[in-house]
C-alpha cells in the first residue's frame, strides 16, 4: 500500500530522528523510524488499533499509538494512506 508523508508530518520525523540519534545512536533513530514505517504499514490488515479524531473536528483522520508518539492518518480516495503528523505523547492523545 502506498504511503503519502505529508509536510508537517516528515518535518516530525527529522526532528525525532535528529533527536533520538543526538541523544542515543544513528542504529537507535533507523530503528525507530523502520518500527513507524512497519506499524503504517499494518493499517491495512487491522494489525495496529487505530482510532478515529471525533467527528467534532470536521476531518476523516485516524491515530494510533507508536512508541511515545500518537501518528495521525487518513485514507486517500485512490486507497493511499497519508501521514499527516506524528505528535509526541505529551501533545497527542495516545491512549
Amino acid at each position: 500500500m502506498p504511503t503519502r508523508v505529508q509536510e508537517v508530518a516528515s518535518l516530525r520525523l527529522e526532528e525525532t530522528v535528529r533527536y533520538i540519534r543526538d541523544r542515543w545512536c544513528e542504529v537507535q533513530a533507523v530503528t525507530d523510524i523502520t518500527g513507524r514505517f512497519v506499524a503504517v504499514d499494518q493499517i491495512d490488515a487491522r494489525g495496529v488499533m487505530s482510532r478515529s479524531v471525533p467527528a467534532g473536528f470536521g476531518v476523516e483522520w485516524h491515530f494510533f499509538g507508536c512508541e511515545r508518539h500518537s501518528m495521525y492518518w487518513r485514507r486517500f480516495p485512490d486507497g493511499d494512506i497519508g501521514i499527516g503528523t506524528i505528535l509526541h505523547d505529551h501533545f497527542g492523545s495516545n491512549g
